[in-house]
C-alpha cells in the first residue's frame, strides 16, 4: 500500500514473474486440492495470445484464434472444473496443434497433481484414435465429439436422413426415425461400437439453418468475385497468365470451402486493344465458366448441424442427455478465455523471456478465478450486481494520504486513512467475506500512520 509509484522499477517486477514462474506447480497443487468436486468432470481446452514487439524463444505463428496470423503467438491449455475455476494451465509454443496436447495433458494431470480418475471433456478437434486409446490406457474417462469426416467413417448412421429434410415442421421426429428429441432443435439417436464406445449422432435444426445461410452466402460472395474478375479480364490492357488466374480462383473456392462444389472453366480470348496512336493489337485473356455440381452440393450440406457425442462411460455412470448437456456445457472455457482476454488484458504480450511469458498467464488465469470467485459469491448477495460492477463499486473506496508540511522546522507529516466504505461496499466485503479489510486494526499494518519525513 505504501508503494512510491513514480520510483517504482519495472525490472524488480519482471523479476518477481521469474520467481513467480517457479511457484505455478505448487499453486495449481493448491487450487487442485480446494476443489471440492466429486464428479471429477473438467474442460480442457486451448486458445493462443499474440505478441507485440519482440517475441520469445517459444514463439511461432500458428492457428490464431485472435485472427491475427501477422503475429507470432503462444499457445495456451487450460483445465477448469465444472463451476469454471481453473486447476492447470501451461504455456507452449505457437505452432502447437490441437490434437498434439492430449498426451502431455494426461501425464501432467497424473503426474504434477496426482489426478488418476477423471472425466475430460474437450473439443472435437482434439480427437485421434491414438488420443482416445491412450487415454482409455491411462484410465481416464471422456466426453467429446467426432468431426465431420469422422462421422462420415463410422458408418453406423443413416446420413441420408438429413439430405432432404424439411427444416421448418414443428416436430422433425416423423422424418428421422429411430431419433429422439431432446428439446425443440436438438433429436438424438445413440449406437454403440464393437469396443463399447457410445456415439450418439445430434441433429440441430438451427445449427443446420445457420450453417445453410453460411454456405449459401459464401456462394454468392464467390460468384460475385467472378463476376468481377470476369469483368477485369474483359477489359484487359495486357495478356494475362492462365495459370495466375486459375491460382486466384483456387484460393477464394479453398478460402470459402466451395473448392469441391464449384468447378470452373478458363476460356481462352482474344482482345483487342487500341494504342495511344489509334493502331490495334491483341492480347490474350480468359472468360471464367463456372458450374455448380448439385450432387456434391448436397453432399457437402447433409452434416449440416451433426454433431456426433462420444464416450465409453456406461448408460449408469452417465446418461444420454447428461452426455449431450455435458459437452455442450464446454461453453464455460470459452467463456474463460473471453474473459481472460478482454477484462484481464491476457493479449497482447510484450514480454520477450519464456518464464517471464509464462508467469504472465498465471497471472491472468489467477485473476480470472478471483473474477470467478466474486461472481459466485455476488449470486448470493441481495446486491444486483455484476462482476464488473462490484469492482467499480469498491474501486472508489481508496488510500487517502494527507501531507502536512512545516517551513519552519522543515519537516512534512503524511497521515494516510481509507476512504469510508458505503453501505454498499460493506454489503459487497460482507458477501466477500472481506470485511476485516476495512477495519482500522487491520490496514493500519499496511499503512503508516502517521510518519515523518
Amino acid at each position: 500500500m505504501d508503494v512510491n509509484y513514480e520510483k517504482l522499477n519495472p525490472f524488480s517486477i519482471y523479476r518477481e514473474l521469474t520467481k513467480l514462474n517457479k511457484l505455478k506447480p505448487k499453486i495449481q497443487k493448491h487450487l487442485f486440492e480446494q476443489i471440492d468436486d466429486n464428479t471429477k468432470a473438467f474442460f480442457y481446452d486451448i486458445t493462443s495470445t499474440y505478441f507485440e514487439g519482440e517475441c520469445c524463444i517459444i514463439c511461432a505463428k500458428g492457428y490464431s484464434r485472435d485472427h491475427r496470423f501477422d503475429k507470432k503467438q503462444v499457445v495456451i491449455a487450460l483445465v477448469i472444473n465444472t463451476e469454471g475455476y481453473p486447476l492447470y494451465w501451461e504455456v507452449m509454443p505457437g505452432n502447437t496443434q490441437d490434437v498434439t496436447t492430449i498426451v502431455d495433458l494426461a501425464d501432467n494431470l497424473r503426474k504434477k497433481l496426482n489426478l488418476n480418475e477423471c472425466t475430460l471433456i474437450f473439443d472435437r478437434g482434439m480427437v485421434s484414435e491414438d488420443n482416445l486409446y491412450y487415454l482409455e490406457d491411462k484410465e481416464f474417462q471422456y466426453v467429446t465429439a467426432l468431426d465431420r469426416d469422422q462421422i462420415d467413417g463410422l458408418d453406423l448412421f443413416d446420413l441420408s436422413l438429413f439430405k432432404d429434410i424439411d427444416l421448418n415442421k414443428d416436430d422433425l421426429t416423423d422424418q428421422l426415425p429411430g431419433f429422439n428429441k431432446y428439446d425443440d432443435d436438438l433429436y438424438y439417436q445413440q449406437k454403440v461400437k464393437d469396443d463399447n464406445t457410445r456415439c450418439i449422432l445430434g441433429f440441430n435444426r438451427s445449427m443446420k439453418k445457420d450453417k445453410l445461410k453460411t454456405f449459401h452466402k459464401n456462394i454468392d460472395n464467390l460468384m460475385q468475385f467472378i463476376e468481377e474478375k470476369n469483368k477485369d479480364l474483359a477489359q484487359a490492357k495486357k495478356s494475362r497468365n492462365k495459370k495466375v488466374t486459375a491460382r486466384q480462383i483456387d484460393k477464394q473456392l479453398k478460402k470459402k470451402r466451395l473448392h469441391k462444389i464449384i468447378k470452373y472453366n478458363l476460356t481462352f480470348k482474344k482482345l483487342k486493344v487500341t494504342r495511344k496512336d489509334g493502331t490495334k493489337r491483341t492480347v490474350h485473356s480468359f472468360e471464367i465458366e463456372t458450374k455448380i455440381d448439385k450432387t456434391a452440393k448436397k453432399e457437402a450440406t447433409k452434416a449440416f448441424g451433426l454433431t456426433c457425442f462420444i464416450t465409453k462411460l456406461s448408460p449408469e455412470e452417465i446418461g444420454i442427455k447428461k452426455v449431450i448437456s455435458s459437452y455442450r456445457a464446454k461453453y464455460l472455457i470459452e467463456k474463460c478465455f473471453k474473459i481472460m482476454k478482454s477484462i484481464v488484458k491476457l493479449r497482447p504480450v510484450r514480454l520477450t523471456i519464456e518464464k517471464r511469458v509464462k508467469a504472465h498467464v498465471t497471472v491472468c488465469v489467477l485473476s480470472y478465478m478471483l473474477l470467478v470467485t466474486i461472481d459466485e459469491k455476488m449470486k448470493k448477495s441481495k446486491l444486483d450486481l455484476s462482476t464488473t460492477e462490484t469492482l467499480k463499486e469498491l474501486s472508489d473506496c481508496m488510500v487517502d494520504r494527507i501531507k502536512i508540511k512545516n517551513d519552519i522546522e522543515k519537516q512534512e507529516i503524511i497521515t494516510e486513512n481509507i476512504t469510508t466504505p458505503t453501505s454498499t461496499q460493506k454489503e459487497i466485503l460482507k458477501n466477500l467475506e472481506c470485511k476485516k479489510v476495512v477495519r482500522k486494526n487491520f490496514y493500519k499494518k499496511y499503512l503508516d500512520i502517521p510518519k515523518m519525513k
